[in-house]
């Protein structure tokens, strides 16, 4: 975040988890049956969200340090580069957003997600550059697996 307060910056996480929270409860229910419309139903809302929590943030004066669901091209410790929904800056750390528009989430998608942070926290680490990353996994799931809740206890 380039905005000048750490009271605007709190603000300005509030505003994305409150934007993403409210689209993603927007997109419950009305999810296709056949699971290749699911998919394609499931990208696209992943793509405007992104979008409408990018231009939002723009327009209240906060520049993500890249653009929606692009790439984070920063030091990784398997060298690859990840597409993240939204990045998010603070200082050093990296607030990194997940979108997943489903009928139900699995505790691989979770798992996933947190192996992309751990890449770039690790190289963090090792090359002494004092990043950090935050991870906000958000889904329209109306219901969550029990190995999901598991991790929560």
């Amino acid at each position: 975040m380039t905005a000048a307060s750490a009271g605007d910056q709190a603000d300005s996480l509030r505003l994305i988890v409150q934007i993403v929270y409210s689209l993603t409860l927007t997109a419950v229910g009305d999810m296709p049956a056949d699971s290749a419309a699911a998919a394609v139903a499931g990208h696209k809302f992943e793509d405007e969200a992104a979008d409408i929590a990018y231009t939002t943030l723009v327009d209240r004066g906060i520049q993500p340090p890249t653009p929606a669901r692009r790439l984070l091209y920063l030091p990784t410790l398997s060298g690859l580069h990840q597409q993240f929904d939204l990045v998010v800056t603070n200082g050093l750390r990296y607030y990194v957003v997940k979108l997943k528009r489903r009928s139900h989430a699995e505790i691989e998608q979770v798992y996933a997600f947190v192996a992309k942070l751990l890449d770039y926290a690790l190289a963090a680490r090792i090359h002494r550059t004092d990043m950090s990353f935050t991870g906000l996994f958000v889904s329209s799931s109306p219901s969550l697996n029990d190995n999901i809740r598991a991790l929560g206890s």
